[in-house]
């Protein structure tokens, strides 16, 4: 009885890893894995199968020489090796559970283009009651959505400092969002990725004392964008020495908020606010020029500090959560 985990972004992939490798203890797994999710993998050290390494034919194979019974993997939007297998594991009758990893793109994981849910697994792990519900409006069904948390929020702030800044390195965090034009509905947010660095970068010009540096997603091209310093260090050590985290609705801005980062989610044109930090009061939402430009003025002169530390806002011991759902449908 083999269990299969896949995943191919790196939202997905840190949400997946660590239950995989808590299931190893317990079951013969396989992992796998395509595209970004690689690193992830390999920074956990869990074993993994490279999808650039495997035909279609011999991921098949491995499926029904290995006899696997359950299929975990970390949702995600594009035609990913995720959806390829749901649809293989879904012919055989393998049961099949998806991982949400963050507030935003809930159908966009689990369709094609449009709004279609075709790519539907049996039960998905929800982070928290606020998401099921969320969901629950866009049309899935309650049966499918267990509440777990998110298993990378265990753990996914340790390390990350806030005694030792450089207040002058102000951290620019950068996403593919231009990329959900190809959706229907297209981008819901209002903004894209370009606009919204122009913005930031062109206020921060009247602050010559601090050093802007953008961290790319990544799924991002390097060298995405023109005329700027790109931070390519380890994001824990990153996050730690920046004095500021500037971005939109980014996993890692909410990521440094749980830390006790001064955090700033610049959206402009607004429409829809995924990031939850923002709600929690953990990280402060700006709309308007004039008020980034404001906000940037308070912590030269000393006067901005993070909003507070987070406290409750997370569900605990997600991986153990996830693991015991996997167990019950086990049998186990």
């Amino acid at each position: 009885m083999t269990l299969l985990v896949a995943a191919s972004n790196p939202g997905g992939a840190n949400a997946v890893m660590p239950v995989a490798r808590e299931l190893m203890r317990q079951h013969d797994v396989v992992c796998i894995i395509e595209g970004t999710a690689r690193e992830v993998f390999e920074k956990g050290g869990v074993p993994y199968v490279d999808v650039s390494t495997v035909s279609d034919k011999g991921i098949l194979d491995l499926l029904d020489a290995r006899k696997v019974v359950f299929f975990l993997y970390g949702s995600s939007i594009g035609a990913t090796i995720e959806k390829k297998l749901l649809t293989e594991c879904s012919k055989r009758s393998i049961t099949s559970m998806a991982l949400v990893d963050f507030w935003s793109n809930y159908w966009q994981r689990f369709s094609t283009g449009k709004k279609d849910f075709a790519y539907m697994p049996e039960f998905i792990c929800v982070i928290d009651d606020m998401m099921k519900q969320q969901m629950l409006d866009e049309g899935f069904q309650e049966g499918t959505l267990l509440v777990t948390g998110n298993p990378f929020f265990d753990h996914f702030a340790d390390g990350i400092t806030t005694n030792h800044e450089d207040r002058t390195l102000i951290l620019i965090i950068s996403q593919p969002l231009q990329e959900l034009e190809q959706y229907e509905g297209g981008n819901p947010f209002g903004y894209n990725e370009h606009e919204v660095l122009r913005g930031i970068t062109s206020i921060l010009k009247e602050f010559p004392e601090f050093k802007p540096k953008v961290r790319l997603h990544p799924r991002d091209q390097k060298g995405k964008y023109n005329g700027v310093e790109y931070d390519n260090e380890d994001l824990t050590s990153s996050l730690s020495k920046a004095g500021i985290v500037i971005g939109m609705n980014s996993m890692v801005l909410f990521q440094a908020a749980i830390a006790g980062k001064i955090v700033i989610s610049y959206q402009p044109h607004l429409k829809q606010d995924v990031l939850v930090s923002n709600s929690m009061g953990l990280s402060i939402l700006v709309q308007r020029p004039s008020d980034l430009r404001t906000l940037l003025r308070r912590y030269a002169d000393g006067r901005l500090q993070a909003p507070r530390k987070a406290d409750e806002s997370i569900i605990p011991h997600a991986t153990k959560n996830v693991v015991s759902e996997i167990n019950k449908l086990l049998n186990i």
